[in-house]
């Protein structure tokens, strides 16, 4: 003997084959789905102003790195362009790699990534070595020192 069919009677052959192919689930809440794990990192800005952003689990995206540049950028590059004047600058970009101690402090020199040989650019990017210098220690999350162990800006 088969078991009474849960199909009301009344209904069309369609309504039958549908009721079969999507069971009804009563009480059921909807699912949601849960965000990713992240922490919040803070991070100091120009004039010592602070942002709060945040590091998800499966990486650095490109907005956490570029505010971590941002950071360090506007410590340097003030410094680097009273040094060699605004136009000189605005003339000769430098990009520079610097590689960090969890301190804050600069672990080795930094490293021009542009280096060319004229007088002037050589001028230039000294300039910038020394300002980046004269930022130590650098305002850093001590937590994400891998995000920034070795870090690149440019100046320009």
């Amino acid at each position: 003997m088969m078991p009474p069919s849960p199909i009301a009677a009344g209904t069309t052959p369609a309504e039958q084959t549908a009721s079969l192919e999507r069971p009804a689930i009563a009480n059921s809440a909807p699912v949601s789905q849960k965000p990713a794990p992240t922490n919040r990192m803070l991070i100091a800005g120009p004039e010592n102003k602070q942002a709060l952003i945040t590091l998800s689990k499966e990486g650095p995206s490109r907005n956490e790195i570029f505010h971590l540049r941002y950071s360090i950028r506007e410590c340097v590059l003030p410094k680097w362009k009273r040094l060699v004047g605004v136009e000189s600058a605005q003339q000769t970009p430098v990009k520079l790699r610097l590689f960090f101690n969890r301190d804050g402090t600069l672990s080795g020199w930094p490293l021009v990534k542009n280096m060319k040989t004229t007088p002037n650019f050589l001028a230039v990017s000294g300039a910038a070595i020394k300002a980046a210098q004269a930022c130590q220690p650098f305002n850093l999350p001590p937590d994400e020192y891998d995000l920034w162990r070795e870090i690149d800006i440019d100046l320009s």
